[in-house]
C-alpha cells in the first residue's frame, strides 16, 4: 500500500478509533487475474474432491434448514401481518447458472458498435465483461463453471453482485477485451517463438450500441522462463497486461452508484451490518430537498473519505456508532459521535441492521483545495457533503457542504514525515455536529 495511504487511513484511525474498521471499496495493488494459466498442479484433484464433498454436505444443510424453516413458518403463520417487515420487495434472487453468459460471450467480443468516444461517460447500470484471448472467450466475473458470481473480482471495481447483469437483456454496459498475438519479441529453448499480447480494452453503452473509450494496452516483455508446455505448440504469447486494463477501466467506474430497491443492502445481522460501511457508501441517492424535512426513526451515519494517490484511488468508509462487533461504541475524541448530548440521538436509536435503518445520513469528505504551506507541507482543505436521506423514501432530503480549513502549525514541526509534502486540514466536525443536530425528531 502506498505511503500516502497508509498515513491518511492513520489519520482516520486517530478520528475513529472505536468505530468499525474502515472498509475499502475500491482496493488497490491487488493481484491480478492471468488469462494464461500454466498446466495445473497435481493437488488440484485433491482439492476438487474436498470442495465436491463440501458441497454436497452443504446441499445437506440447506435441505434440512428448509425443512425446518417450514415448519417454523407453518407455526408462526397467524402472526399479524403487522409484526411481518418485509425488506426489498423487488429484488429478485440471485440465478444459481449463468450458462446463458457463457454461450453469448462469443458474440459479445465480436460486437463492434460505432466510436462515440465520451470523457465523461461512466460505467453505468447492469456491467457485463467479456474477455477474449487466442485460447477462449469468457465472461469474467463468473466462476469457471458459470454457477457463481466471483464477488472478489467484482468488488475490487466498487461494482456489486447486484450490478453484475445475470442475462445479456439486462446489459446496460458491456467490458470488452480482445487480445491478440503481437510482434515477435524472443526465442525460447526447444525452438518457441516468444510474441508480444495486445490487448484492445472498449467500453460500451451496450443499449445505446456505441463505445465510448476505447484504449489498446500491449505486453511486449518477455518472460525469462516458461512452460515445457508450450513446446508442443512451438510459441508463447505473453500475459495479458491485467494491471495497466484495471486501472483503465477503473477510471471508468463511479465512486458511487444510484440507488434502486433492488440495490439496497440486505444486512440483518448486527456483526456483519458494523463492517457493511462501504455497501451504505456508494448508495447515490437522487435529490429532493424539503425544508420541513426531520430526522426520524432509527438512523444511521456513514462517514467515507475518498483518498487519491497517483492513478489509484480509495473510498475508505466506516459505520459511525457501532463497533466491530456490532454493539454500540463509546463516544471518540475528533469523530461524529452519535451521543444524546452532541447530536441529539440516544443510543436505541442507532440502527444495528439494515431493516431498521429510516434517516441514513451520509457524510463524504475528499481533500479540498490548497490553503497553505508550512515548512514546506503543502495543507489542502477538506471538503465534506452531508446527505440527509429518507432511506424508505429512497431520497435526499437535505445537503449542505463544509469545507474545513483549520490547522496546527506544530503538527509540521517535523516536515520529514510527510512524504509527499501534503497534507489534509482538520476535519469540520462541530460544524457538521451542529448542522445535523438542527434536524427536528419525527
Amino acid at each position: 500500500m502506498p505511503k500516502d495511504v497508509q498515513k491518511i487511513r492513520q489519520k482516520l484511525g486517530e478520528m475513529f478509533p472505536q468505530s468499525n474498521q474502515f472498509a475499502s471499496i475500491l482496493p488497490t495493488n491487488q493481484p491480478s487475474m492471468q488469462v494464461n494459466r500454466r498446466v495445473t498442479s497435481a493437488p488440484q484433484k485433491s482439492r476438487n474432491s474436498q470442495r465436491i464433498m463440501f458441497r454436497l454436505l452443504g446441499c445437506g444443510s440447506l435441505i434440512l434448514l428448509s425443512i425446518i424453516g417450514l415448519v417454523g413458518c407453518s407455526k408462526s403463520s397467524d402472526k399479524s401481518s403487522k409484526d411481518i417487515v418485509v425488506t426489498n420487495k423487488t429484488a429478485s434472487p440471485v440465478p444459481t447458472d449463468f450458462t446463458i453468459m457463457k454461450n453469448k460471450a462469443k458474440e459479445l467480443a465480436k460486437l463492434s458498435p460505432p466510436l462515440e468516444f465520451n470523457p465523461t461517460a461512466k460505467v453505468k447500470g447492469k456491467v457485463a465483461w467479456v474477455e477474449k484471448n487466442s485460447d477462449d472467450t469468457r465472461m469474467i466475473f463468473f466462476d469457471v463453471y458459470y454457477k457463481e458470481i466471483r464477488n472478489s473480482y467484482v468488488e475490487r471495481y466498487g461494482l456489486t453482485e447486484r450490478m453484475v447483469a445475470y442475462k445479456p437483456e439486462e446489459i446496460d454496459t458491456l467490458i470488452q477485451t480482445v487480445c491478440t498475438k503481437g510482434k515477435m519479441i524472443g526465442r525460447y529453448e526447444g525452438g518457441i517463438i516468444g510474441y508480444a499480447n495486445n490487448c484492445k480494452v472498449s467500453l460500451i453503452d451496450y443499449k445505446g450500441n456505441a463505445i465510448f473509450a476505447q484504449k489498446t494496452f500491449t505486453n511486449s516483455t518477455p518472460d525469462k522462463s516458461i512452460a515445457s508446455f508450450y513446446e508442443r505448440l512451438k510459441e508463447y504469447t505473453t500475459p495479458p497486461p491485467t494491471s495497466e486494463i484495471d486501472d483503465y477501466v477503473k477510471n471508468f467506474i463511479p465512486k458511487k452508484f444510484e440507488v434502486s430497491a433492488e440495490s439496497l443492502p440486505t444486512i440483518e445481522g448486527p456483526v456483519e451490518f458494523a463492517k457493511a460501511a462501504d455497501k451504505f457508501a456508494k448508495l447515490l441517492f437522487p435529490v429532493k430537498l424539503d425544508n420541513n424535512s426531520k430526522i426520524k426513526g432509527k438512523v444511521a451515519v456513514i462517514y467515507d473519505y475518498l483518498i487519491i494517490t497517483g492513478k489509484s484511488s480509495i473510498l475508505s468508509a466506516s459505520l459511525i456508532g457501532i463497533k466491530i462487533d456490532g454493539g454500540i461504541s463509546s463516544p471518540a475524541p475528533n469523530s461524529i459521535t452519535l451521543t444524546k448530548e452532541n447530536l441529539g440521538i440516544a443510543d436505541d436509536r442507532i440502527a444495528l441492521k439494515s431493516s431498521e435503518i429510516e434517516t441514513l445520513i451520509q457524510v463524504s469528505c475528499k481533500r479540498g483545495t490548497p490553503i497553505a504551506k508550512v515548512k514546506g507541507v503543502s495543507i489542502f482543505s477538506d471538503v465534506c457533503i452531508v446527505n440527509v436521506i429518507d432511506y424508505k423514501a429512497l431520497i435526499t432530503v437535505a445537503q449542505k457542504t463544509f469545507e474545513g480549513k483549520k490547522y496546527k502549525a506544530e503538527r509540521y514541526s517535523n516536515p520529514n514525515t510527510y512524504e509527499d509534502k501534503t497534507d489534509t486540514a482538520d476535519f469540520p466536525r462541530d460544524e457538521i455536529h451542529e448542522y445535523i443536530k438542527s434536524f427536528p425528531r419525527g
